[in-house]
């Protein structure tokens, strides 16, 4: 079976995510309104998004998650994110997913994928 990941980024506008296969290609995209101030909704929201796209690959399938505001030490949650989403500060996303959930700084994670893949 073809090795498969999760990429979600939670936004302050959209909640984008993707399921992509080894070799990068996009198997599912979802898209969907965050309502920054209603954190049940956006919670909610991966939790379903996450669900829908393990249906496609059954398996612990590897979770990455940007969001703006600091990560912490061991990339488990948002440090530090005042003034905007709340509830997101220290939210535990593997509880909410039932795995390991792999998070990162927005900005961080596009200057990754740049320097990785390339602009574009």
């Amino acid at each position: 079976m073809t090795q498969a990941a999760i990429g979600i980024d939670l936004g302050c506008t959209y909640i984008k995510a993707v399921l992509i296969d080894a070799e990068g290609t996009i198997l599912l995209r979802r898209r969907q309104e965050t309502r920054e101030q209603d954190c049940n909704h956006w919670q909610q929201a991966i939790a379903q998004i996450v669900r829908d796209f393990s249906k496609e690959k059954p398996g612990n399938v590897p979770i990455g998650l940007c969001a703006p505001g600091l990560a912490d030490a061991n990339n488990t949650f948002i440090e530090c994110m005042p003034s905007r989403l709340p509830g997101l500060e220290q939210f535990d996303w593997s509880k909410l997913t039932g795995q390991r959930v792999y998070v990162l700084n927005d900005a961080h994670a596009a200057m990754t994928a740049e320097a990785s893949f390339g602009a574009g």
